[in-house]
């Protein structure tokens, strides 16, 4: 039985180095091309049509996932299934072209200033019909849609984009769209005013749709008591971003409001939630580093994909936020002036004081702590085609002391236009 169990072992390593051979060779092969964008000029405005087409190639080991929104096929460390659970020892290798995404941006010189748009969707909209069975009919959703005037050092933005609380610059480049724990990830609607004080250095304040955050996972609710939530203000966010050819920096403040009603006894009670973040990266030539800090009681959403809805009732229905902290980073060596090799690594943890004591909100499922590490290595290959490859280790904890982990290996081919 042993010998039989080195050879299938032994199978297995052959078969994942061949495809790896395979594949590799395949990239080689690929002809070189330019980026071709549509570019063209409709009546005084500036059109681009921009996009690009991407297949994802997943093997997860240790553990899967094949729920939620994505199905599985974008995935953080709050998602790996806790031991003794269904896929919690699975293996799974599955080919996605999801993340595919197009838009469409216009530029207006007008007399009140110049008037910019940007549409953008991608395949990540969720669907019955969108199974593997047959057709992958993958649904087109909104990611970006929003408008901004920019006149002198004034900018107002209106419509639906990263949150003011982001901050792109700092982000540690990664596969897909997921990351490593302890980075915002929020795309919403917001009316926000910016002043730039010169090129990459400005101040803006927004604010933006209010949204409590996830009450429920995979593994069940989160919340002891999750009410009924009212969304009465809108978010608050402060922002300050710094930038010279090495260095960005961008301090950040988030001030919410929560409205909890109890469904059983009709009675309400409201608290203020707040964060604030610290970001930065420092580009050295061959090595950039990214890092960002955040820490607050009722960040919720703004902590990191929606892990915890940021507050919930007590067994007194009082309102009681839940405590955040997150550190992530990384860095990138350019080894070539086409080939980058990123490491990146992210904590983060949910105050466990309110799981435990007379102001518990969390239940047994809400995650305690997150981390996870990663490493990819990506090659333009041209201007306009990219491959990739890359692993990462997702573990996790919940306030109950149930733990989770697996292993996610990826490869991409990416075609920009």
């Amino acid at each position: 039985m042993n010998e039989l169990k080195s050879v299938v072992v032994g199978l297995r390593l052959l078969y994942r180095t061949w495809m790896t051979v395979a594949l590799t060779l395949l990239v080689s092969s690929i002809a070189t091309a330019p980026v071709y964008a549509v570019d063209f000029d409709v009546k005084g405005t500036n059109v681009d049509i921009y996009g690009y087409a991407k297949l994802m190639m997943i093997y997860d080991t240790d553990g899967t996932v094949k729920t939620g929104p994505y199905k599985g096929d974008l995935i953080d460390a709050y998602d790996a299934p806790l031991d003794g659970t269904t896929l919690a020892d699975d293996d799974d290798f599955r080919m996605t072209a999801r993340e595919s995404r197009i838009g469409v941006k216009t530029k207006t010189d007008t007399q009140h200033g110049i008037l910019e748009t940007d549409i953008e969707a991608d395949f990540y909209g969720q669907s019955d019909m969108a199974t593997s069975t047959w057709s992958n009919s993958d649904v087109l959703r909104i990611r970006k849609a929003y408008g901004s005037l920019t006149r002198g050092s004034h900018q107002v933005l209106a419509g639906q984009t990263w949150s003011n609380f982001m901050d792109l610059a700092a982000g540690v480049p990664s596969m897909d769209l997921a990351g490593d724990p302890g980075f915002c990830f929020v795309r919403q609607g917001q009316l926000r005013y910016q002043y730039n004080l010169r090129p990459g250095h400005y101040v803006a304040a927004s604010i933006e749709n209010p949204d409590r955050g996830l009450v429920a996972n995979g593994d069940g609710q989160l919340f002891l008591n999750s009410g009924r939530t009212q969304d009465k203000l809108p978010d608050l966010v402060l922002k300050y971003f710094y930038a010279n050819k090495n260095l960005t920096i961008s301090p950040r403040l988030l001030v919410r409001q929560f409205d909890l009603t109890d469904t059983a006894t009709d009675q309400s009670d409201s608290a203020i939630g707040w964060g604030a973040a610290l970001s930065s990266s420092l580009n050295l030539g061959p090595v950039k580093f990214y890092a960002t800090f955040m820490y607050g009681d009722g960040m919720g959403r703004y902590g990191d994909l929606g892990n915890v809805g940021g507050a919930g009732l007590t067994a007194n229905n009082e309102v009681e936020t839940v405590g955040w902290i997150s550190v992530n980073g990384g860095a990138t060596l350019k080894l070539s002036d086409t080939l980058a090799w990123t490491v990146g690594a992210g904590w983060a943890e949910n105050d466990d004081d309110a799981y435990s004591g007379p102001d518990a909100v969390l239940t047994g499922n809400a995650t305690k702590n997150a981390v996870s590490y990663s490493t990819n290595l990506k090659w333009a290959v041209t201007p306009a085609f990219e491959w990739a490859i890359g692993i990462g280790q997702y573990d996790r904890e919940v306030m109950d002391g149930r733990e989770g982990d697996m292993t996610r290996t990826q490869m991409y081919f990416k075609y920009t236009f």
